[in-house]
């Protein structure tokens, strides 16, 4: 396959939100957790459905990548109101980040935007506590040369 920047992507948001995150007792993830028993934070699958060439020229075609990105967050408590606001507040401080940086401050070249597509939330009660589970869908939109 001819270059893409997912890869790139993937390594630049988790640098970020391993930054934004220091602070608190949180595993941040590059990919699936091991342990549910933990506040986490990771990144999922990729999904790239829209590669198009956009131009063409003297032997060169420009293309355009759309994908998304998942990112999950989960959030193991005790009570469940409070696990799923703790949740969301998370999720929050990571779509602000990225709201003021869509373009990750041009550290992967061709990123023209990483943007909030979709979110999906769900609290499930366990043996151990509530665990609440947001995904959040970023979509990269990329131009390549």
């Amino acid at each position: 396959m001819a270059r893409v920047t997912i890869a790139a992507v993937k390594a630049e948001l988790h640098r970020r939100i391993t930054e934004l995150l220091a602070d608190e007792p949180i595993q941040v993830l590059y990919g699936d957790r091991a342990d549910r028993r933990r506040t986490s934070v990771w990144l999922g699958a990729t999904d790239m459905s829209e590669a198009a060439p956009t131009a063409f020229r003297a032997g060169t075609v420009r293309r355009q990548e759309t994908y998304t990105v998942e990112v999950h967050i989960e959030v193991v408590g005790t009570h469940p109101q409070e696990t799923e606001a703790r949740a969301i507040d998370l999720t929050g401080r990571i779509e602000e980040m990225l709201a003021r940086d869509p373009v990750l401050s041009h550290a992967v070249p061709g990123v023209k935007s990483v943007v909030m597509a979709a979110l999906r939330s769900n609290t499930n009660e366990s043996g151990e506590g509530p665990i609440c589970h947001v995904e959040l869908q970023l979509r990269v939109m990329a131009s390549l040369p």
